[in-house]
């Protein structure tokens, strides 16, 4: 993570806290509004068994009326009917609707519950994320206030830091371990064995190695210069940084300056034979490079 990823980070945090807030107020609204909605369903309901209810009994009023008399009652004794079975029918809608009603504040309230765990994750995460990457600013700056920027060349200024020059253009930068030097793309050999993208095998990742160059002399390079021993200060950083896999300061370090170094070879005629590292000289060569750190076999002119 760089200060500036850093940066656009803890801006993304001072605007979800007020994303979480807004969440929150929404979901209390929508509960609200379903809670409105609700209620209206079952006051139209329980309405609706009031109004029917008194309907038979004005039916049934009117047939007891009729029966007194000596007219013909038929008529209203099938109203009757007609309203006992359209009461019967409203209490079995009520009936349908307080035990829809009854499984749906079930499922609300494990819909309250996920949203209350969700926003209290969302505010954990933040506060976290936040006081991480504050700590880590701090850290950063005191750290890179003690190493020099990075630069294309082996030392922290513009021109390479010798300890002695042997041979043209071939120089040995003081922080580089024994036995590697800075040699220059033109004096090697590159021959055809990398041309391109297909001459990358399927576990070879092209963009890792692009970002291991960038790594090389933005932090590796630099923190060398620096420290004597740069690999705990590069563990700390991926750590900070939370890398892991190839795309690691460490693993980038592991990776020019360990066992698996680009390993160049002296021929007679001064000029150099790749031993190991053709997909990496390649990729340096399409970035631009002119040298390159290696290690050299073969003794020097």
């Amino acid at each position: 993570m760089s200060n500036y990823h850093a940066e656009v980070d803890a801006a993304v945090f001072e605007f979800l806290r007020p994303e979480l807030k807004r969440y929150e107020e929404r979901a209390e609204q929508m509960r609200r509004n379903v809670a409105a909605a609700v209620a209206g369903t079952e006051r139209d309901t329980e309405n609706e068994v009031t109004e029917r209810r008194r309907a038979l009994q004005r039916a049934e009023q009117e047939l007891a009326a009729c029966l007194a008399g000596s007219g013909e009652c038929e008529a209203y004794r099938r109203e009757v009917v007609r309203r006992r079975r359209m009461l019967e029918y409203a209490l079995e809608a009520r009936r349908i609707v307080q035990r829809a009603v009854e499984l749906f504040r079930v499922a609300q309230r494990r819909y309250s519950d996920t949203v209350t765990t969700t926003l209290d994750d969302g505010r954990r995460i933040v506060a976290t994320a936040s006081d991480r990457i504050e700590r880590y600013q701090k850290r950063s700056a005191s750290v890179t206030s003690a190493i020099p920027t990075g630069s294309r060349s082996a030392s922290g200024t513009g021109s390479i830091t010798v300890s002695g020059a042997v041979a043209v253009g071939i120089v040995v930068p003081d922080c580089y371990p024994q036995g590697f030097a800075e040699i220059p793309i033109a004096v090697i050999a590159t021959g055809d064995t990398v041309t391109g993208a297909e001459d990358f095998d399927t576990g070879q990742s092209m963009a890792d190695l692009r970002w291991a160059v960038e790594a090389l002399y933005q932090v590796v390079l630099p923190a060398m210069r620096t420290f004597p021993h740069p690999q705990p200060y590069l563990r700390d950083r991926d750590i900070a940084e939370q890398r892991t896999g190839d795309a690691c300061y460490l693993r980038t370090y592991e990776g020019f300056f360990g066992s698996r170094a680009i390993t160049l070879s002296r021929g007679a005629d001064g000029t150099f034979d790749v031993v190991n590292g053709h997909h990496r000289l390649w990729i340096m060569r399409q970035a631009g490079e002119t040298s390159i750190p290696a290690r050299v076999t073969g003794g020097w002119p």
